[in-house]
C-alpha cells in the first residue's frame, strides 16, 4: 500500500489540533470546577460562621 507523506503530515497535524483542543478544553474545565469548589467552600465556611454568630446570640440574655 502507497502512503502519500503529505497527507500522513496533514492527518497527524489534524490529531495534533484536535489534541490541543481536548487538552485546552479539560483545563478549562478543571479551573472552572476548583474555581466552583473554591466558591462552594467559601460560602459553607461564611455559612457556618453565620450559625455560630447566631448561635452565640440566641444565648445571650
Amino acid at each position: 500500500m502507497l502512503v502519500n507523506n503529505h497527507n500522513l503530515c496533514h492527518i497527524n497535524a489534524k490529531k495534533g489540533e484536535v489534541d490541543n483542543q481536548i487538552m485546552a478544553s479539560t483545563i478549562l474545565f478543571n479551573t472552572a470546577m476548583v474555581h466552583s469548589l473554591q466558591l462552594s467552600e467559601n460560602a459553607s465556611r461564611a455559612q457556618k460562621h453565620d450559625d455560630v454568630n447566631n448561635y452565640l446570640k440566641s444565648l445571650m440574655p
